[in-house]
């Protein structure tokens, strides 16, 4: 890590995308799983104060900003990948969680299956929370209140109970695939959500018109493997757009607020087509 905040620092380097950057991110990812990111931690921050308003400042900033990371590392759930990736000019793939993103000329960015067979049910924009059991360890049980809002139904229950572990929570395209949802989140402060304690130590993602499009988002990618079922609710009072549950090993509260037409426009989804593809994908929950 040492010599790759010296990489940075010495090459000036300002772009998220840079090999320097990339060597420092992949450090930083590294050692955040190990006994030693406190000490690691403490070197980025005091080499962030050194370099605030240097060119290489805003590099440093997103190295540190990964200390929240830890809250989606060690779930130790075989299949479920979540991976934090940088991208610039309104476009990018990342292998290791099979899909791409891009820009549209309205400004929104949309992820894309990198196998081009891979049927798509639909793609939504929504606030998604990813939950998953709590460990048998102290660690894995977070010091702090629980945070219950927006979620309902059996997650509802789980969590309330102190049985679940939220890992992501935040505004994300979401795609349901034939046979795994994938996408990222890439807002963390929720329109109409009061700050928490929860809220706060959820990792920090963002994307601005920057280079053509840039940003720091959290992909994922789970196998539909790991659900048993789905609960839909169709909505209440003014919110005629459906509340998703998705049910199993891993655990997925997906509140709809648009969805992704064939023309790669973001649109309000026809009555009844969202809880349609849902129940195409994993049936509801008797």
């Amino acid at each position: 890590m040492r010599e790759a905040i010296d990489a940075v620092i010495r090459s000036e380097a300002s772009s998220r995308v840079s090999p320097e950057a990339t060597r420092l991110f992949d450090a930083t990812d590294h050692v955040l799983t190990t006994p030693r990111w406190p000490e690691a931690l403490d070197l980025l921050q005091r080499t962030y104060d050194q370099a605030k308003g240097g060119p290489s400042s805003s590099v440093i900033a997103l190295a540190v900003l990964r200390d929240d990371d830890r809250e989606f590392h060690g779930h130790g759930i075989a299949g479920l990948e979540i991976e934090r990736f940088e991208f610039v000019g309104g476009r990018a793939e990342v292998p290791g969680l099979g899909f791409g993103l891009s820009g549209t000329p309205a400004g929104a960015v949309i992820p894309w299956s990198l196998d081009p067979s891979e049927g798509i049910w639909i793609v939504l924009g929504a606030e998604v929370q990813l939950f998953t059991p709590l460990g048998p360890e102290p660690e894995d049980t977070p010091d702090r209140p629980l945070d219950a809002t927006g979620i309902d139904g059996l997650i509802g229950l789980e969590y309330g109970l102190g049985l679940l572990k939220r890992h992501l929570w935040g505004i994300a395209m979401i795609a349901f695939a034939a046979d795994r949802i994938f996408g990222f989140v890439y807002e963390d402060e929720i329109p109409m959500r009061k700050e928490s304690p929860e809220t706060l130590a959820m990792p920090f993602v963002e994307v601005s018109g920057a280079d053509g499009g840039s940003g720091s988002v959290l992909g994922f990618s789970v196998p539909r493997s790991l659900f048993t079922d789905s609960e839909i609710s169709r909505g209440f009072g003014n919110k005629k757009l459906p509340y998703i549950n998705l049910n199993g090993e891993c655990s997925v509260s997906v509140d709809t607020h648009r969805m992704v037409d064939e023309n790669r426009k973001v649109v309000m989804p026809p009555k009844g087509h969202v809880a349609q593809a849902v129940a195409s994908f994993l049936p509801e929950r008797d």
